[in-house]
């Protein structure tokens, strides 16, 4: 299996060559607003129109409706978290091309990754299964990618982790006009102790958790990272052992700024 990673600017785009002969791309935005329509773009490379196919892909729960946006052959169906496009005829060019939009419940956020199936049916008894690779969409509460910029920061606690223990202190953000990459692990109406927030979790220990007061909001925010990627790597594990409704936020100095426009201006 020979698998080939695409980037683009303001999208995800994912290709996958499997056996010599199957190819696809899947086109998205790399995050989602929870509670609004977004677009998914598919396209399949059979290089032959002889059968027929089906090609599936699995939701978790919380994706409220998919509807078609561009379906020049097929047919589309959602059920039970579950997208399924049937084409009875294959086009002559063997391409199967279509875009579909995709709405979370606003209640919705964290990462998904929706990989998919194809099914291909030749000359009337010959199977073959192909699998897309997932790809990693970040989903957002609703407003989260318009927020305005935190103005008065003020002051942050730290809770670096110590082999000897756990310590604390109070120190102001330097300023520093570099993207940063952080995981917000939660936010409360009242201070509460950064180390209180990491607990016994033993990824949270190896990492900084720092409280940023925003109005009369604090949040918690754990580690630092120069790369999009180690993010969400951490972020996963974080998930996975417990932290549901983490997710990744990004940082230029004190000022934070859409994932979107960070990822673009690191390029």
């Amino acid at each position: 299996m020979q698998k080939l990673i695409i980037s683009v600017s303001l999208t995800l785009a994912l290709t996958l060559l499997l056996r010599g002969q199957v190819s696809f791309r899947c086109e998205t935005a790399p995050q989602w607003k929870a509670g609004e329509f977004n677009i998914v773009k598919i396209s399949i490379n059979l290089n032959s129109s002889s059968g027929f196919a089906r090609f599936r892909q699995d939701y978790p729960e919380g994706i409220e409706e998919i509807v078609p946006e561009d379906l020049p052959s097929g047919d589309l169906s959602w059920y039970n978290s579950q997208l399924n496009i049937v084409w009875l005829n294959i086009p002559e060019n063997g391409q199967l091309t279509f875009s579909y939009m995709v709405k979370p419940s606003t209640s919705m956020n964290g990462i998904i990754e929706p990989g998919g199936t194809l099914i291909w049916i030749r000359d009337g008894k010959v199977k073959e299964t192909y699998e897309m690779n997932p790809i990693s969409i970040l989903i957002l509460p609703p407003g989260m990618m318009n927020e305005k910029p935190i103005e008065d920061i003020g002051n942050l606690s730290t809770f670096p982790s110590k082999e000897t223990g756990v310590s604390s202190q109070e120190k102001s953000i330097v300023k520093s006009d570099s993207i940063v990459y952080r995981i917000q692990l939660s936010a409360s109406s009242k201070p509460i102790p950064p180390e209180q927030i990491a607990g016994n979790n033993q990824l949270l220990r190896s990492l900084v958790v720092i409280r940023i007061k925003e109005g009369n909001i604090y949040k918690y925010q754990a580690g630092s990272f120069s790369n999009y990627d180690d993010a969400v790597t951490v972020h996963r594990k974080l998930v996975a052992s417990g932290f549901k409704d983490a997710f990744v936020v990004a940082f230029r100095g004190n000022t934070r700024i859409p994932i979107t426009k960070a990822m673009k201006e690191n390029q």
